[in-house]
């Protein structure tokens, strides 16, 4: 009988919320398979409140959850990452389990979801619900963005809406901080001409380029890898593209407040004149400063919510 193949499951307990992505990262580079991060309850506690952590992406204390190949020495690079992040004093939980069996895992994580009306995200493992939807196949846990999150949602939903009003037909759509390009892939999917996806994680440039050819947009996607310090060149300028092909009817960024506030000028110069912003990732208590920092380019405001969560949307002024 044929061994089994086996992967290695590290487990690094009690993360601080703020931590946890930047850990799951690391993990990665070093070879990790999988990385998944999950809600930290010791055993008898209450849960807590899901993606609770004022920077809006996890909750206040995690678990991050990496699988190794076998043949990679699981423990030891969960040590060092560990003590990287000086939480070398958190419980570590290094165990052999069957490759299947985590790859099942995941699988039932992640199944089909409904948006909106016609609209579905669709695992590359699963069969769309609705064939003659706008089904958005995607391969989950390369990155963010999988259309689980509430801000997600919100883009999806106004770019269904834009589709609706005819707004994206023909239309050049930014993506910025594309995560899995999970909108860009959607733009395309519901008319748009073209679309750019743009992120400081080389995974995320990765996934967008995956995704889209899981939907057959791949010609019609460009993926950017840009700095994180906006001192740094602009992306599309520093890859050498046209000026007239650095604007676009559309921009949508779903990334976090901080992010948004510091972004305002280059969102706003990616935005042709009368153009569409759309503008997610933050909590409504934070949408009044998003929109003062965005005014001087951007007219039209709104808000939407859902939970927690906001989405605010705003036309490009003509007149700057």
């Amino acid at each position: 009988m044929a061994a089994e193949v086996c992967s290695i499951k590290c487990c690094l307990a009690d993360v601080p919320g703020g931590m946890a992505e930047e850990v799951a990262e690391v993990l990665l580079a070093y070879g990790a398979q999988s990385v998944a991060v999950e809600e930290y309850r010791p055993s008898g506690g209450p849960e807590q409140e899901i993606y609770a952590d004022t920077e809006g992406r996890v909750w206040d204390r995690c678990t991050v959850v990496a699988y190794f190949p076998p043949e990679e020495d699981g423990a030891a690079i969960l040590a060092s990452t560990a003590a990287d992040f000086g939480l070398q004093d958190r419980k570590q939980l290094v165990e052999a389990v069957r490759t299947q069996d985590w790859e099942q895992s995941i699988r039932d994580s992640y199944q089909p979801a409904q948006v909106g009306e016609g609209l579905w995200i669709v695992p590359i493992w699963s069969q769309a619900p609705d064939p003659a939807a706008t089904n958005i196949i995607l391969e989950p846990g390369l990155a963010f963005g999988t259309g689980d999150h509430p801000t997600t949602r919100l883009c999806l939903r106004w770019l269904q809406r834009l589709q609706q009003a005819g707004s994206l037909d023909g239309a050049a759509v930014m993506d910025y901080g594309a995560g899995s390009g999970v909108l860009a892939v959607a733009a395309l999917l519901m008319g748009a001409e073209r679309a750019v996806g743009s992120d400081v994680e080389p995974l995320a440039v990765k996934a967008t380029q995956a995704n889209a050819a899981l939907n057959g947009v791949s010609e019609r996607l460009a993926a950017y890898l840009c700095a994180a310090d906006l001192k740094q060149p602009e992306p599309l300028a520093a890859a050498g593209i046209e000026p007239q092909q650095r604007l676009f009817e559309v921009t949508v960024a779903n990334i976090l407040q901080g992010p948004l506030l510091d972004l305002a000028p280059r969102l706003a110069a990616y935005t042709k004149p009368g153009g569409l912003l759309g503008l997610s990732g933050i909590l409504q208590e934070q949408t009044a400063a998003v929109m003062e920092a965005y005014s001087p380019w951007f007219q039209s405001f709104q808000v939407e919510g859902e939970e927690r969560w906001a989405l605010v949307t705003a036309v490009r002024r003509t007149d700057t």
